[in-house]
């Protein structure tokens, strides 16, 4: 993606109380009820709309956040929808919705943030009108330049003229009464991820190998935004050692990379370091007689992929990979090389 996260997204928390007029003598609604029951439903879309947009699913929160803004305008939609708009790179309707933002919430604390944005996003909408333009040597003329595009709605609901529109109509409306969402940080990608699999792997040396299995936890930190991540990595590997023995094998691992979501799925790819501690060794792994009736430590680099699923906002299942190598003259071999699988469970929050 062209642009790059940068806050957070707001989300919904609650309904603002306000001051209902009783019902008429009649029992006809009043006015304040209409209005009341709109902010409800405003407020339901709403929360909704991020719990989609934590999933991913950026174009039905997009959906959401409309069909409340409709109902209920404000400014804390105007961001989310700006937010979801990011999120795909349709950077045109992302300034459209941050500048009406910053209208309505010049004051707002996360103004600076959102005005911070604005130059990134203009540059992106710039490069992408000056995409080089195909020409059609057979008309002899030139294609438009792409632009970014709106997303289809799914239903006959009002499309996004019409929000800007309700704004603008809704006026002392929507200045006189309470907002119906309370501002408050909600992260748009997981802050920690622990996950707990089963591995399998081989570990190899100088023509030997072994094939350990064993539990792995791993726990990672997003950084930048979400897209950077810093994480450790503990893994307990079990095979056959000399004859009528269990080896083991124990990895320390601190690792650094990235993480790109696409829809409900994340996909990750570091770097790291550590030390894989070997025990009680075949003989035909080890060069030292140490190695297979004690414990040494191989220092290790490792790179690890995969990806993870969304289950719901909090929980995950994923699979993974790792490929390490490290030197030890302990090892029949010189050296280490390990590969190990893994598939498991997460959790984020």
């Amino acid at each position: 993606m062209v642009l790059t996260r940068a806050l957070a997204l707001i989300a919904a928390a609650a309904i603002v109380p306000g001051g209902v007029r009783a019902a008429a003598a009649d029992g006809t609604s009043t006015a304040a009820e209409a209005q009341d029951g709109n902010r409800r439903d405003a407020s339901v879309r709403a929360r909704r709309g991020v719990a989609l947009y934590k999933l991913g699913r950026f174009l039905e929160a997009i959906d959401e956040f409309e069909q409340a803004y409709l109902l209920f305008p404000s400014d804390a939609l105007l961001y989310n929808l700006g937010q979801s708009h990011r999120q795909l790179d349709h950077c045109k309707e992302a300034l459209e919705y941050y500048r009406k933002f910053l209208e309505g919430s010049a004051d707002s604390p996360l103004a600076p943030k959102v005005r911070a944005l604005l130059p990134p996003l203009e540059k992106a909408c710039e490069v992408k009108l000056a995409r080089p333009v195909e020409v059609d040597s057979s008309a002899g003329a030139a294609a438009a330049p792409p632009v970014a595009a709106r997303p289809i709605a799914t239903d006959d609901r009002a499309p996004r003229a019409a929000v800007a529109t309700a704004r603008d109509d809704a006026g002392d409306r929507a200045s006189a009464a309470a907002p119906v969402i309370v501002a408050a940080a909600a992260s748009a990608a997981p802050i920690i991820h622990v996950r707990a699999a089963l591995g399998a792997g081989v570990l190899s040396s100088g023509g030997a190998a072994a094939a350990p299995i064993g539990p792995v936890i791993t726990a990672t930190r997003a950084i930048l935004d979400g897209r950077a991540e810093l994480g450790g990595r503990v893994g307990i590997g079990l095979f056959a050692g000399d004859p009528g023995t269990t080896a083991r094998a124990v990895e320390l691992l601190a690792f650094a990379g990235r993480t790109v979501r696409r829809g409900a799925t994340s996909y990750y790819a570091d770097g790291g370091a550590g030390v894989v501690v070997l025990s009680g060794l075949p003989r035909g792994l080890a060069a030292q007689n140490r190695a297979v009736h004690g414990s040494f430590a191989v220092p290790q680099l490792a790179a690890l992929a995969g990806l993870d699923r969304a289950l719901d906002d909090a929980w995950t299942i994923g699979v993974g990979a790792e490929l390490g190598v490290g030197p030890s003259a302990a090892l029949r071999g010189g050296a280490a090389v390990t590969a190990v699988v893994a598939i498991g469970i997460g959790y984020r929050r």
